[in-house]
């Protein structure tokens, strides 16, 4: 396969695996905003609990006859053969957001790691898919133990130590990611699509339907339903969930972009964020204090290490986030919901746009701009 030609166009369809997910509703926002066709895979599409939200925010956009949801099966050899059927990429989304389980292996290995050869298995078949951006975490690449040493991790690092009795959401993270580099790079090369793995951080940001709460931002729904009568001394790194998913869209449509993406924007002690969710909401039963004296964080650095290949007009740097002598959680203010006219006088779609260190911007009649991660900061 031509490298030129390994990327997509505004026009070209998109495949999105668990598009009804947390990440993987935004990654079908972004990608409709894009001018891409999407077509999302879910359980069930006539489940409307959990797939109206996907056809409103197509509405709303103004891109319903460039959505169509089909039904797959992470687990089930073939389901996604049609799916794929003459998709031009690929984002495969769709995982397991689980940290135990009674059968471990079974219920949250197997669907990850299984669900990769399923999906990629099927858009080799499809014989047209010439990018693939694949979710995977921060958790494919920390090694706590190092972390706690001060060691900078980059995208060339990988965990290791993570077991499934102790650690089997970052031991199913980093087996998933492994086998997709593995299934790309036994492809014969005139068949070999492009990959890059996007590893963020925790993700938070807007949430379409109850399912939503119960992943990545449940951390913040116990926090304000009062879980903790005192915070955990836990260190988080965060990203937007807008900017994962504009990283997806922006990768798969920049032919420069390879490899892997670690996204972590902001960080903080889980009591710094209870306390920049006390002066949005004054009137919430917030922890007040920390259960421990917190030591250091625990999750050691983040670097990022694709700053020659994020200066690309679609895929940039802005440049490192500032530093700072003690982790706080900054206030995110968004704007309103408001749309960007393109140079053709019609409308790219509406976007929520926050702070300038966060948000992807939309230009008029190019698309969006990732603002990616800082060069180091900590998780």
């Amino acid at each position: 396969m031509d490298a030129s030609t390994r990327h997509l166009q505004a026009g070209d369809t998109l495949c999105v695996t668990g598009a009804s997910g947390y990440v993987g509703t935004h990654v079908v926002i972004a990608a409709l905003e894009a001018g891409l066709k999407v077509r999302g895979t879910v359980r069930d599409p006539n489940n409307d609990a959990k797939c109206d939200h996907l056809w409103r925010l197509a509405d709303e956009l103004g891109a319903r006859d460039r959505l169509e949801l089909v039904a797959a099966d992470l687990l089930m050899p073939g389901s996604f053969d049609e799916a794929l059927k003459g998709c031009d990429g690929l984002a495969h989304v769709a995982a397991v957001a689980r940290f135990s389980a009674k059968d471990r292996q079974r219920e949250i290995v197997d669907p990850s790691v299984e669900g990769v050869s399923n999906v990629y298995k099927s858009a080799a078949k499809a014989g047209t898919v010439r990018a693939v951006a694949h979710t995977s975490s921060v958790a494919a690449i920390v090694r706590y133990a190092d972390g706690r040493k001060g060691h900078v991790f980059t995208e060339q690092d990988w965990n290791t130590e993570s077991q499934i009795p102790d650690d089997v959401y970052g031991y199913a993270k980093a087996a998933a990611e492994r086998a997709a580099w593995a299934f790309t790079e036994a492809l014969d090369e005139d068949k070999r699509w492009r990959l890059c793995t996007i590893n963020p951080a925790i993700v938070i940001g807007p949430t379409y339907t109850r399912a939503h709460c119960r992943t990545s931002p449940q951390i913040i729904r116990d926090l304000m339903r009062g879980s903790f009568p005192a915070c955990p001394p836990i260190f988080f790194g965060f990203v937007d969930a807008r900017e994962v998913a504009w990283a997806h869209v922006r990768t798969l449509m920049n032919p420069q972009a390879t490899g892997r993406f670690i996204l972590c924007d902001e960080h903080g002690w889980m009591l710094d964020i209870a306390n920049h969710l006390r002066r949005a909401l004054p009137r919430q039963n917030l922890p007040q204090r920390a259960a421990a004296q917190a030591g250091h964080a625990p999750g050691g650095h983040l670097r990022q290490a694709h700053r020659a290949q994020a200066d690309s007009p679609h895929l940039r740097q802005r440049g490192p986030l500032r530093q700072l002598e003690e982790p706080r959680c900054a206030r995110r203010e968004v704007p309103p919901l408001r749309r960007q006219p393109a140079r053709d006088g019609r409308h790219h779609g509406s976007r929520r746009l926050g702070p300038a260190s966060l948000r992807a911007r939309v230009r008029p009649g190019v698309g969006p701009d990732v603002d990616f991660t800082p060069e180091a900061t900590r998780l």
